[in-house]
């Protein structure tokens, strides 16, 4: 089980954010062992406040058979004026059929609205896919096409470019493009 006495010099759990190892926090107070395992539990901490950008934590704790590990994640601080669309792709692409596009987003998403359009190279609308976002911490969104226009009816094959827009609460609109083919 996770050690959380008192009798061990430097055996706490232990939180250092940017490599601050001078300052660490001490996170024994705020671990919750999980009903019925003595392996395993949460940390409910709220972090200070940190800048825009990427940042590191590492976190140790102690086993009672005085062992320790550590588990180290990077993470992105964003400000919640915009939403950051971090990956947009469609799969399979190229397709013959339907096509799934799968958005990675980082911000506040509630409240949201998505809309995502297919055009052609030329620039001539083929179809618009539109959603409202009601759940709150959404980091991944999934649209799929069915491959067909507006009309109901099946485009040429060819390339063909998405456009996928979010538009937050606050009224900042992010866009992505991305470049599809269909067969």
């Amino acid at each position: 089980g996770i050690y959380l006495g008192s009798f061990g010099i430097g055996h706490d759990i232990r939180l250092v954010i940017d490599g601050n190892y001078a300052n660490p926090l001490v996170l024994n107070d705020f671990f919750e062992p999980a009903l019925g395992q003595n392996k395993a539990g949460e940390i409910r901490l709220r972090l200070p406040k940190l800048t825009e950008g990427v940042h590191k934590i590492e976190i140790k704790a102690w086993d009672v058979f005085n062992n320790s590990s550590v588990a180290v994640t990077d993470f992105s601080v964003v400000i919640e004026r915009k939403i950051a669309v971090d990956q947009l792709y469609n799969f399979p692409n190229p397709f013959n059929q339907s096509t799934n596009f799968m958005v990675l987003l980082n911000g506040k998403t509630e409240g949201a609205y998505v809309q995502l359009d297919i055009f052609t190279m030329e620039g001539k609308p083929i179809k618009r896919i539109e959603q409202a976002i009601n759940q709150s911490g959404l980091r991944s969104l999934q649209l799929n096409w069915s491959g067909n226009d507006e009309n109901g009816k099946r485009p040429q094959p060819g390339i063909y470019f998405s456009r996928f827009s979010i538009k937050a609460k606050t009224g900042e609109i992010t866009t992505k493009l991305h470049k599809l083919i269909l067969l």
